[in-house]
């Protein structure tokens, strides 16, 4: 009976930090709103459940808001809760995956699409490429071609790909720079994507 009134002191002072966290990394990358809305309702309900024990407040809040991002489509990438945290890709990956899990969550994968706006302003590209990139992405799509990739790479390689055939042609280097995705990885996304655009070209004139 005597640990009762120092655990739900531990548990408010967990709270209070978890909200603090929230603010903090939620206002570092603009999350706002329904989406901020949705990942404090996450951890809350992590927290009720019990499902907390043995991870870190600010591992579990990373994912939280990240999986509320997934969910209300905001153009937010792992990588940049990487900048904004001490924690890897991996472990708020990881992390991401253990709460959908415990809580049931059928958060759908991020779509590359939802990337690409956020990468032509900061690129300064002209709303056709941006344009051109979405139906390169539709035709990948259509051909499996992005199952399984990173849509943060899938946007890049769409972006780079569809800037050649529009004429702005940016650099590999400065979609690497806006994206964080590596050259090696935009090089390999703008190859399947152009073979993906070249296959359903032939499918639909056979």
């Amino acid at each position: 009976m005597s640990d009762q009134p120092s655990n739900e002191k531990t548990r408010l002072r967990n709270l209070k930090r978890a909200l603090e966290e929230i603010d903090r990394l939620a206002g570092e990358l603009n999350i706002l709103g329904d989406a901020r809305t949705r990942g404090t309702s996450i951890y809350r309900q992590l927290r009720e459940e019990g499902k907390l024990p043995g991870r870190s407040v600010e591992e579990i809040v990373a994912a939280s808001l990240y999986l509320a991002c997934r969910d209300h489509e905001i153009p937010r990438s792992p990588d940049e809760f990487v900048a904004h945290t001490k924690y890897d890709r991996t472990t708020i990956l990881r992390a991401a995956t253990y709460i959908e899990e415990v809580l049931g969550l059928d958060i759908p994968p991020a779509n590359p699409r939802i990337y690409l706006d956020k990468i032509g302003d900061e690129l300064n590209l002209k709303q056709a490429t941006i344009e051109e990139a979405k139906k390169l992405i539709d035709a990948a799509e259509d051909e499996n071609a992005l199952n399984g990739v990173s849509p943060t790479g899938g946007a890049a390689g769409a972006i780079y790909a569809a800037g050649q055939v529009t004429g702005e042609q940016p650099t590999q280097a400065s979609v690497a720079d806006a994206t964080d995705v590596s050259q090696v990885t935009i090089r390999k996304r703008y190859q399947e994507i152009l073979q993906a655009r070249s296959e359903a070209t032939s499918d639909e004139s056979g």
